[in-house]
């Protein structure tokens, strides 16, 4: 019987990974848990607990300013973004610190990750094997490539909770629920916001009562929103970020001091090796059966990787 150096190898160390980590030591095998840079994946540090902090945050500074309503004095409020952001981050770590419990037991391990077979692997180079895998590698923003963009600059959810300053004006390019929520929140917080979505209404996923709810909430907090727009070109001109867009027969232009991409998510299965261990998948990420099983029977994939359900909050 082949001796393996784990029972159990997870790669991908976010809310998917650390969850199957625990249960797969509680069980007692020899888990190790695998991730590039650090644990926490996109959950904890890009997406659920910092864009539900920022959030809270802003619903803060919109009832004090409607605080007139219910017979208190308002207040006119100006972000310190920095101190924002000190908070969001602060959030971060506190969440960082309880997640630790889900380690206890694991042989946790950062690095570069390669398939070599249906067993084996290689970690920073160094060959190992494991009986069975757990894929959980996430996803990442899709970045269109268009004319100026990146001479232009712009934000994505990897960049949106590190903000110092709050850009007075934001175009947000794409109107699914990320572009959405942060959209509203940076309004909220006193930014002039403009979504910009290529579909003929936002979040097209979601039946058409429940989009035109949540459109007549942006609006009530001031946002504009412009659908059967899609973005051809960005320039800069002096200060401001233009993005050009086509709508109709013809091109608008809308102007803002920064440029928050929210387009999509893309699953993370270049560099994986996935050929080598006889992992099927496309574009939109790895090929499971209804119980997660890939086309290797040792090797399941779990989370944003297999392009299904992206979002937990």
């Amino acid at each position: 019987m082949a001796r393996y150096t784990y029972d159990i190898t997870i790669i991908g160390g976010g809310s998917g990974g650390l969850t199957a980590a625990r249960l797969g030591q509680s069980l007692g095998a020899r888990v190790c848990l695998i991730d590039k840079e650090r644990l926490g994946g996109d959950c904890l540090h890009y997406g659920c607990v910092p864009s539900k902090s920022l959030i809270h945050v802003a619903k803060v500074a919109q009832q004090a300013r409607h605080a007139a309503q219910i017979g208190l004095a308002a207040a006119e409020l100006t972000p310190n973004m920095a101190k924002v952001t000190e908070y969001v981050q602060g959030v971060i770590e506190r969440a960082s610190l309880a997640e630790k419990t889900y380690t206890e037991g694991v042989d946790v391990r950062l690095g570069a990750f390669e398939f070599r077979g249906a067993h084996e692997f290689s970690l920073n180079g160094v060959p190992l094997s494991s009986q069975s895998f757990i894929v959980a590698t996430g996803s990442r923003p899709v970045v269109p490539k268009v004319e100026g963009l990146a001479e232009a600059g712009f934000l994505s959810n990897e960049q949106a909770f590190d903000l110092m300053h709050l850009p007075k004006t934001l175009t947000v390019v794409g109107g699914g629920p990320i572009g959405v929520e942060l959209a509203q929140a940076f309004a909220r917080l006193g930014a002039k916001v403009t979504i910009v979505q290529g579909a003929e209404r936002i979040l097209p996923r979601e039946e058409p009562e429940v989009a035109a709810a949540v459109a007549e909430a942006l609006e009530r907090d001031g946002i504009s929103i412009l659908t059967n727009a899609r973005m051809q070109r960005v320039r800069r001109e002096g200060g401001q970020k233009i993005v050009v867009a086509k709508q109709g027969e013809g091109d608008i232009e809308i102007a803002g001091d920064e440029i928050l991409i929210a387009l999509g998510r893309a699953a993370n299965v270049v560099g994986l090796g996935l050929d080598a261990a006889g992992v099927k998948y496309d574009k939109k990420g790895i090929k499971v059966d209804d119980y997660l099983q890939t086309a290797t029977t040792n090797i399941s994939a779990i989370g944003d990787v297999i392009g299904r359900y992206l979002f937990s909050h």
